[in-house]
């Protein structure tokens, strides 16, 4: 039951950041790094775990569609909202160190346990990107929500793990550790941010008349990098 309720919550915010690109049309505050890591552990996951239930399959067949369209509206589509500049976390530094673990810490040394390890141990670390950014450039609209969302899922997760691993006997240490560190990252952040005494980010509304029609500005001010950027027709622009 529990297991159900997190890949709620793991549906949810697949389908939050949708909605967040879709309606603004803007990929602003979105890593599109963590996306692409987030994918790389679907389609591994999905090679190498087989289906519990019509439920499970039906979960991941969305997790995987929801994944990709993500990624196609990031770099497609939306591509002139991403925030390349700030999205810049280096994924070897995690795509390497999580490799090299599942090479060494496994449950059998198998291609098919050593790509399992591997997808777990990057799902606990694929978030980091999206911190990254986000502690950068600070929350954008439905942002907040799309981090709760995954971070319920993941200590739903560890939950899960632990009562399997208590009452079930069962060995699952790698996805226990995984799942707990998982559920560090995201309790950290919001440590962090809670005691940040960074500037804020204003967003002002406005309409203007622009020759034949009104059309919509979106001004941000941002005083920790002092740039005036407004967004019209659904394209940033600075002044």
């Amino acid at each position: 039951m529990l297991q159900i309720l997190a890949d709620v919550f793991h549906l949810l915010a697949m389908l939050l950041l949708l909605f967040k690109i879709v309606k603004t049309k803007s990929c602003a505050g979105v890593s599109g790094r963590t996306q692409c890591l987030l994918a790389i552990v679907l389609l591994t996951q999905d090679l190498t775990l087989a289906p519990q239930s019509v439920i499970n399959l039906g979960f991941r067949m969305v997790f995987a569609i929801c994944a990709i369209i993500t990624i196609i509206l990031i770099y497609g589509p939306f591509s002139h909202t991403y925030d390349g500049k700030h999205d810049t976390f280096r994924i070897e530094i995690l795509l390497i160190p999580c490799l090299v673990l599942a090479l060494v810490l496994n449950y059998e040394f198998t291609w098919f346990h050593v790509l399992w390890a591997f997808s777990i141990y990057l799902e606990a670390i694929a978030i980091v990107p999206q911190i990254w950014l986000t502690d950068k450039v600070g929350y954008t609209q439905y942002m907040g929500v799309y981090l709760l969302a995954l971070g319920i899922y993941s200590a739903l997760n560890m939950v899960h793990w632990i009562i399997i691993s208590l009452f079930a006997r069962s060995n699952s240490y790698i996805l226990l550790i995984s799942g707990i560190a998982h559920t560090c990252f995201f309790i950290v952040f919001l440590f962090l941010e809670c005691h940040s005494n960074k500037d804020e980010v204003k967003l002002v509304n406005v309409n203007v008349v622009d020759n034949e029609k009104p059309s919509p500005l979106d001004i941000h001010i941002n005083n920790n990098d002092g740039y005036l950027a407004i967004q019209k027709w659904g394209r940033p622009d600075r002044w």
